[in-house]
C-alpha cells in the first residue's frame, strides 16, 4: 500500500474503505501538488471522499497524530470526525464528518 515505507512526499489519511467504490478520481485542492482529495463513485452513482493527501511541508507528526501546519491542511483536517491517527509509515486513519458525499450527475 503507497505510504507505508514513510518516505514518500505526502501523508495519507484514508477516511473510507476504498473496497467501497467502483471507480476514483484525484483532485488537487489548492495550489498544485499541495493537498489532494482521492474521490471514488460507489455502485450506486453517490461520490465520496475516500483519502486525503497532505504534502509533509503542509502538516507534521505529533505523538502519532497528524496536525496542520498551513492554513489549507488545518481546514482540510477541520473537516474530519475524528483526529487522523497513524496507522503505519505514512498512513493515517479518520473518518468523514456525515453529509459530505454527493450524487453524480
Amino acid at each position: 500500500m503507497p505510504g507505508t515505507g514513510g518516505k514518500g512526499k505526502f501523508y495519507r489519511v484514508n477516511v473510507r474503505d476504498k473496497k467501497d467504490f467502483v471507480t476514483f478520481r484525484n483532485h488537487d485542492i489548492g495550489e498544485k501538488g499541495h493537498i489532494e482529495r482521492l474521490v471514488g463513485k460507489r455502485a450506486g452513482g453517490r461520490w465520496a471522499t475516500v483519502t486525503w493527501l497532505i504534502d509533509k511541508n503542509e502538516a507534521h507528526v505529533t505523538n502519532g497524530v497528524l496536525i496542520g501546519d498551513s492554513p489549507e491542511a488545518k481546514e482540510v483536517l477541520k473537516k474530519l470526525r475524528k483526529k487522523p491517527i497513524l496507522v503505519r509509515g505514512d498512513v493515517f486513519k479518520s473518518s468523514p464528518k456525515m453529509g459530505v458525499s454527493k450524487k453524480s450527475n
